[in-house]
């Protein structure tokens, strides 16, 4: 989010300066912050308190769902002010946010034993809709300068008298949560849920040299017919080599090796390696506990 101030001068002391919505607030573009204020050059955004002139942060929305969003803030150093209080809303009705919402979070009081004190402002979103999370903050001074980005729920900056700044909030969706470690199907469940195949990218008619990149079976078998192997040795291998790599590659099975990993351990396995030490790996992995429904139909 990204904060940016006009020379308008602000007369009500203690105003909120409400929400407003500009167009294309690029992150050296004005931010007005008050209802009547127009886009102007950039620079020292000014409110009159007593005699004092002091410069403002400001909040934007850029991107997120409609809706109203809530904001605490804190700071230190400085007598400061809040316009809007400790804790303020902004409402979003532009659906692209092509316009970004914005409003006054604080303004610093000039301190007046050292006319240079420093302002540490705080912003922190919170009360965030469920599956919204922030996926970072733009914070710019006050002539629109980036001066870095933070990730969320909040961010910090730092300002001196006359050296306002502003917070540029972005909002996506919150990532699924990885599955927990120590998962792994058995061949005797992917034999039997073929219908949780397609999520792999693997169909149980593939062929199964083919897929690792040997030459193991004359005549070929697909991947369903090595899942349905008895037997120990390289059939043993074959069979929980395809276990491996369904729960290798499937998104919602968290299985401890990559696909490559998997496919690699068997071309070693199979040319001079350890076949059974290879298997009994696979098979530990594929028992770890499946974190699928059993699907049949395919």
């Amino acid at each position: 989010m990204q904060v940016v101030t006009s020379q308008r001068r602000w007369t009500t002391p203690l105003a909120i300066a409400g929400l407003i919505a500009v167009g294309a607030c690029a992150d050296r573009m004005p931010v007005p912050t008050a209802p009547d204020a127009a886009p102007s050059a950039l620079g020292v955004s000014l409110n009159t308190i007593g005699l004092e002139e002091g410069d403002r942060v400001i909040v934007c929305k850029s991107s997120g769902p409609n809706g109203t969003y809530s904001f605490t803030v804190s700071h230190t150093g400085g007598p400061g002010i809040y316009p809007n209080g400790p804790s303020f809303s902004l409402t979003v009705f532009n659906q692209d946010f092509s316009s970004p919402s914005c409003a006054t979070a604080f303004v610093p009081q000039k301190d007046p034993a050292n006319e240079f004190a420093t302002y540490t402002v705080t912003v922190t979103e919170v009360g965030l809709p469920e599956g919204v999370q922030v996926d970072s903050v733009v914070i710019a001074d006050n002539i629109g300068s980036r001066l870095g980005v933070q990730p969320g729920p909040s961010a910090t900056m730092t300002t001196t008298f006359h050296v306002g700044g502003a917070f540029k909030f972005y909002n996506g969706d919150t990532p699924p949560p990885p599955p927990p470690p120590g998962q792994g199907c058995t061949p005797g469940f992917w034999k039997n849920s073929v219908g949780s195949w397609p999520p792999t990218g693997y169909a149980p008619n593939n062929n199964f040299d083919l897929v690792f990149g040997v030459d193991l079976f004359n005549p070929n078998l697909t991947l369903l017919q090595a899942l349905d192997l008895g037997g120990g040795g390289t059939d043993a291998l074959a069979r929980h080599a395809v276990a491996a790599l369904l729960n290798a590659s499937h998104p919602d099975v968290n299985f401890g090796m990559t696909a490559d990993e998997v496919i690699a351990a068997v071309n070693a396995a199979l040319s001079g390696g350890d076949v059974e030490g290879t298997k009994n790996m696979f098979d530990t992995l594929n028992n770890s506990g499946c974190s699928l429904d059993n699907d049949n139909s395919f």
